[in-house]
């Protein structure tokens, strides 16, 4: 509930409510979903917070594992390409690759 709640202040423009909240939240995964939310909302007026709360949300889905790194980046995707465009897409499914193709 608390990522729900994160996401609909951030909706709101409460952006850093909606982070401090998003922080807070206990259980990784949905810490993710939560900044990923409040990235998404800031990225158009706060591109600095969009990045931080991306990158907080990747280095928690990242201690979880490949799945949960994956399924971050789905929700951080159309966020992604706001802050960067299609080099900034390009670039990391090129990194995915990579890595993948060390386990290959």
């Amino acid at each position: 509930y608390q990522g729900a709640v994160a996401s609909a202040l951030a909706n709101l423009g409460e952006l850093g409510e909606a982070f401090a909240l998003a922080q807070g939240i206990a259980r990784p995964l949905d810490q993710a979903r939560a900044l990923a939310a409040v990235a998404r909302a800031a990225a158009p007026a706060d591109a600095q917070l969009a990045q931080r709360a991306l990158a907080f949300a990747f280095q928690h889905a990242a201690e979880l594992g490949r799945a949960e790194t994956l399924r971050c980046l789905e929700w951080a995707a159309p966020t992604l390409a706001q802050l960067g465009g299609v080099d900034l897409l390009l670039a990391a499914a090129s990194a995915i690759d990579e890595i993948d193709s060390w386990w290959a």
